[in-house]
């Protein structure tokens, strides 16, 4: 049976992957290995593949000053920042996809009325030329050619 733990890493796995020295990396996963979203395959932790990117961003963090409690501000989401509940969340989102679905049916219908009016240019566009190509196979064959509205021109051979 498949349970997907094949792509997940071990803690040696993770570090090994970053530059890290053991005992860095080891201190970096106890300080911030909850924001890299750790599985338990039976007796075995394991964190995604994402976690060997998330550990070296986390080093850099420290490298540019950031202090523990900055860099655990960063890592946490937005929604837990500012106490919001999951249902004003939610709300706020749906409220926002709706006038994003909003705005692409404006953008959409304004797109079809620029659609309909290209069709029309095409098919005037196609009417004139298959009249040019009519005008030619009758010059090709020696016929009277002449403009709508003029007196047909008699060409003599």
């Amino acid at each position: 049976m498949n349970t997907g733990a094949e792509s997940w890493l071990t803690l040696a796995e993770v570090i090994a992957k970053t530059d890290f020295t053991d005992i860095e990396g080891r201190r970096l996963i106890k300080k911030f290995g909850t924001f890299l979203a750790p599985r338990n395959f039976g007796d075995i932790v394991k964190y995604p593949p994402a976690a060997v990117e998330a550990i070296i961003l986390i080093g850099e963090l420290y490298r540019q000053g950031c202090s523990t409690e900055e860099i655990a501000r960063i890592l946490t989401p937005n929604n837990q920042q500012t106490g919001e509940s999951g249902q004003s969340q939610l709300e706020r989102e749906v409220g926002t996809l709706l006038k994003l679905q909003n705005q692409a049916c404006q953008l959409m219908r304004t797109t079809f009325e620029m659609v309909q009016d290209l069709m029309s240019d095409v098919t005037v566009l196609t009417a004139k030329l298959a009249a040019a190509e009519q005008e030619i196979q009758n010059l090709r064959e020696g016929k009277p050619t002449y403009q709508p509205g003029e007196t047909p021109k008699i060409q003599s051979n």
